[in-house]
């Protein structure tokens, strides 16, 4: 994986302790923490890992959602928490294997809605039309 990409995100990881010494908490960005924790490979392995784990956790993400509204199931915070974790987890190794940051993705967002949506109010017109994406641009 290539060199990570700074992150401003930190995470709070519970080290787990042993028979001399108590478990400690250490405070880690969170890029460094995915770093550690991605399966090893070549680029390209890990990039099939990445993109196939963020299409997996969406799934996931979709069938914890389609419990609660479509079989009437209760909302389980719990398991979508999970799962939006895990679907950052994947995202995060993505923009590691591209280099990208957290800012460029945000950033690159907001300048496509806001062609997108005039004013920065959502319309289905505007939705529909989508200006982001008319030709010449």
């Amino acid at each position: 994986m290539s060199s990570p990409t700074p992150s401003h995100m930190f995470v709070n990881i519970i080290l787990a302790g042993t028979d001399t010494e108590p478990p400690a908490c250490e405070t880690i960005r969170y890029d460094q923490f995915v770093l550690g924790l991605f399966k090893p490979g070549s680029i390209k392995e890990q990039k099939y890992h990445a993109g196939l784990g963020v299409c997996g956790e969406a799934g996931e993400l979709a069938d914890a959602i389609k419990r609660e509204l479509v079989y009437n199931k209760g909302i389980d915070k719990d398991n979508i928490v999970e799962e939006l974790g895990d679907l950052r987890f994947y995202m995060q190794a993505v923009q590691l294997l591209y280099g990208i940051s957290d800012q460029e993705v945000l950033q690159g967002n907001a300048d496509k809605l806001a062609k997108r949506y005039v004013g920065l109010k959502y319309s289905d017109r505007q939705a529909i039309d989508r200006a982001d994406k008319k030709v010449g641009d």
